[in-house]
């Protein structure tokens, strides 16, 4: 978008527009582009101030919206320059390959963010949750055992670097409040929790690796609300993914996955598992 811009043909021209109002398609890493529309074009009448904006919806074409109102010689197609060009793009993640289930997540052929990916996700998590507390008094984040905790870790850590409130740390074990325990042939290990802060009137802000079913939150929130009456309770997960059983919803998220329920997302941190990286995986374990 140049339309605050002043026009010349040598800096903005479009000349490929001369013949058609059809861009090539855009290319994106890692996605598979299924389609991609001129959603809108303007351009300059002569004078700066006069100006001809079309828009379509993404179920029209342009070129011939443009043919059948404006002519088939119409301006659009013997303009110089255009000072606005907008385009939808409709993008699709490549088809994951996996190995056979391993039961442990421990490979996987498409990895869905790598170390830096995974840095810039939580280092945009850390800037959302310090823009959201801006002149919070109290702020605190919560890691959720076992991946939740290094997360919250990091997230703190990059917040010092932000102007926002000073932030606290905190964990949750969430094993006694689980709703599966008497399901359960062996209890997990109990890594115990840690709020040394005092949860009153604090704005808490809950860290899990994946949202999924919503019930390891369910648990987080029973626990939490033990240690004291929170101002206010927000959920920030690095990955979100579809089959909610309950009405659980992330405030911040670092991206969204799409995957079957035979499929897991797996998340590992360099702190726990000795590597950063998050992958999906097939699996006959549900997440949680």
């Amino acid at each position: 978008d140049v339309s605050q811009k002043p026009l010349t043909w040598k800096q903005y021209n479009l000349s490929r527009f001369r013949s058609s109002l059809r861009l090539e398609s855009p290319r994106v890493d890692g996605y598979e582009i299924e389609f991609a529309r001129v959603l809108e074009a303007e351009v300059r009448l002569g004078v700066w101030r006069r100006k001809l904006l079309l828009k379509v919806t993404v179920h029209d074409d342009i070129e011939g919206v443009a043919d059948r109102y404006l002519g088939p010689g119409n301006v659009m197609r013997r303009a110089d320059a255009f000072s606005r060009i907008g385009i939808a793009v409709a993008l699709r993640s490549p088809v994951l390959v996996h190995h056979p289930p391993t039961g442990d997540c421990r490979e996987s052929l498409a990895p869905l963010l790598d170390p830096a990916e995974m840095a810039s996700c939580i280092e945009r998590l850390a800037k959302e949750i310090c823009e959201s507390h801006r002149g919070s008094k109290q702020l605190a984040l919560v890691g959720v055992h076992k991946r939740g905790v290094p997360l919250a870790q990091r997230i703190a850590a990059a917040m010092k670097a932000m102007p926002c409130a000073e932030v606290q740390l905190g964990t949750i074990d969430i094993t006694q409040y689980r709703d599966d325990l008497k399901q359960m042939k062996a209890l997990p290990k109990l890594e115990g929790s840690d709020i040394a802060f005092d949860v009153n009137d604090t704005h808490v802000v809950i860290c899990d690796e994946v949202l999924y079913t919503g019930r390891t939150v369910r648990a987080a929130l029973d626990e939490l609300l033990d240690h004291g009456r929170p101002a206010r309770v927000q959920l920030a997960v690095l990955v979100e993914r579809p089959g909610r059983e309950f009405p659980i919803q992330p405030d911040y998220v670092g991206i969204h996955a799409e995957a079957s329920t035979d499929e897991r997302v797996c998340v590992r941190f360099a702190e726990v598992d000795g590597r950063d990286q998050v992958y999906i995986q097939p699996s006959n374990l549900k997440d949680a």
